[in-house]
C-alpha cells in the first residue's frame, strides 16, 4: 500500500481490514511497528511535520480499505479543522504511548515475558495463531529464538501445538510468565 520514503500525496481514513505498519533498516530487515485492524488514519504524522514521503511502510494484511483524501487540495481545511486536529491529536498520542511503552518492554523485560504478554493479548478463545515471523518483528526478538520459546511453552504445558496455530491450555501461567503493567 505504502512504501518507506515514497511519495505520500494523500491523507488515508481506514474503514477496514488489517495492515501492518513497517520501519527498515540500512541492513534490510524491517520492523514491526504496529498494526491497523478496521479503524485507525495513515499519513498523519507526514501531514503534520509537513513531509511528502511515507515515514514507515504499510502492508495489507487481508483485504484493506480506505477513504483517500488528498493532501494538495484539501491541506488547508485539514489543519484548520480544529475538531479533525483534536481527532489527530489523540491518534498520535496513542501512537507515542504505544511506542513508548514498546520501547520499555523491549529494554526491561525478557523475550519470554514479552511473547507471554503478545499471546495473552492476542490469542481469541485460546487460538493462538498469528504469523510467526511478525510475532518475533513485534516482540523484538529473532525467529529461532520465539521458536524455541513457543517449544518451552508447550513443555511446560502452557501452549499445546495444533495444525497450524497454538492452543492456550493453561492462561494463569501464561499470565504469571507475561508482562505486569
Amino acid at each position: 500500500m505504502l512504501k518507506e520514503e515514497m511519495p505520500i500525496l494523500n491523507l488515508y481514513i481506514v474503514i477496514k481490514g488489517k495492515a501492518k505498519v513497517c520501519a527498515s533498516s540500512a541492513n534490510g530487515k524491517d520492523l514491526t511497528l504496529s498494526y491497523y485492524v478496521s479503524e485507525g488514519i495513515i499519513g498523519d504524522i507526514e501531514l503534520m511535520t509537513n513531509s511528502r514521503v511515507a515515514s514507515s511502510s504499510v502492508i495489507a494484511i487481508t483485504n484493506f480499505e480506505c477513504i483517500a483524501i488528498p493532501y494538495d487540495e484539501n491541506l488547508k481545511v485539514l489543519k484548520n479543522n480544529l475538531a479533525f486536529l483534536n481527532h489527530l491529536s489523540q491518534g498520535l498520542a496513542i501512537k507515542l504511548l504505544r511506542s513508548s511503552k514498546d520501547y520499555v518492554s523491549s529494554s526491561l523485560h525478557s523475550a519470554e515475558e514479552r511473547l507471554c504478554s503478545y499471546i495473552f493479548e492476542n490469542s481469541n478463545d485460546g487460538r493462538f495463531d498469528e504469523k510467526l515471523i511478525d510475532v518475533s518483528n513485534l516482540t523484538g526478538m529473532s525467529y529461532r529464538h520465539l521458536s524455541r520459546l513457543l517449544k518451552k511453552l508447550c513443555n511446560e504445558n502452557i501452549l499445546v501445538r495444533k495444525n497450524g496455530y497454538y492452543s492456550v491450555v493453561n492462561f494463569e501461567k501464561l499470565y504469571n510468565k507475561s508482562v505486569k503493567s
